[in-house]
């Protein structure tokens, strides 16, 4: 922001004091800086593919399919996230047009990372996969301070 030539960061106020963080006098009120918070881990990216998902395709936004076909020799979902922590689950379901359960994943993780791919799927077993919407979820659960992180997403099958 600006007031007159000065340049004002309305995280720190009119005056820094120190180096980093939120100043003494923020513009912002309470209740806006809190919705500002800085949270470390996030299921940031994530989505469906009809072939086992990779993260360089991933993280170049190339699995942009809206659409699966019915033979789409496989039917995952992934997802990119940002600093895990040891003792970590990740869940991993996607649901049919019919509700049920196409497939579910849970695994714990057993490492700190600082940007984590993964991704479940499984393979076609019949001729085709049944038209119409798949939701895929991904979560995230961290036991250790009990938050969830996670993300839906929906693919059509024709």
């Amino acid at each position: 922001m600006k007031a007159g030539d000065q340049i004002i960061d309305p995280f720190v106020g009119v005056k820094r004091e120190k180096k980093c963080g939120v100043g003494k006098t923020p513009l912002w009120n309470t209740n806006t800086l809190l919705s500002f918070l800085y949270k470390p881990t996030a299921v940031y990216n994530a989505g469906f593919s009809s072939t086992t998902p990779n993260a360089r395709i991933a993280r170049e936004g190339l699995y942009g399919e809206d659409v699966l076909m019915q033979r789409s020799p496989v039917l995952a979902i992934w997802a990119d996230m940002f600093w895990i922590e040891p003792g970590d689950k990740l869940y991993f379901t996607i649901t049919g047009p019919d509700g049920d359960t196409v497939m579910a994943h849970a695994t714990t993780l057993r490492k700190r990372k600082a940007r984590r791919f993964a991704y479940a799927g499984i393979r076609r077993k019949n001729e085709a996969w049944p038209r119409g919407s798949y939701t895929g979820e991904i979560r995230l659960i961290r036991p250790a301070t009990n938050e969830e992180f996670s993300t839906v997403r929906v693919i059509s099958v024709n």
